[in-house]
């Protein structure tokens, strides 16, 4: 992982039951699919924190989520397209 600030990412899934989730993570890799002359993919590979089991917590008093980028899953799914996701930062919990 970067130990830069900006090395993280943000996806919102919205699921069958129409609830959305996030799930937070950090890129491993950046690849390009070339389709062409004229067309071209880029995807992240990204390991993802789990969203249970204390990997994501948020405060409900100040709004604030606490991610733990040592508490990884989703292993089987570690795609995502670059369009579809957001930086985020994160900062060290003192």
């Amino acid at each position: 992982m970067s130990t830069n600030q900006n090395s993280g990412v943000r996806f919102d899934a919205t699921e069958d039951n129409g609830q959305t989730m996030t799930y937070y993570g950090f890129i491993e890799e950046i690849w390009e699919l070339d389709y062409g002359r004229n067309f071209k993919v880029p995807l992240f590979r990204c390991q993802w924190v789990k969203m249970t089991g204390g990997g994501v917590k948020v405060d409900q008093q100040y709004g604030m989520t606490t991610v733990d980028l040592n508490n990884l899953g989703y292993k089987d799914e570690p795609f995502v397209l670059a369009k579809d996701v957001a930086q985020v930062f994160y900062e060290k919990d003192m």
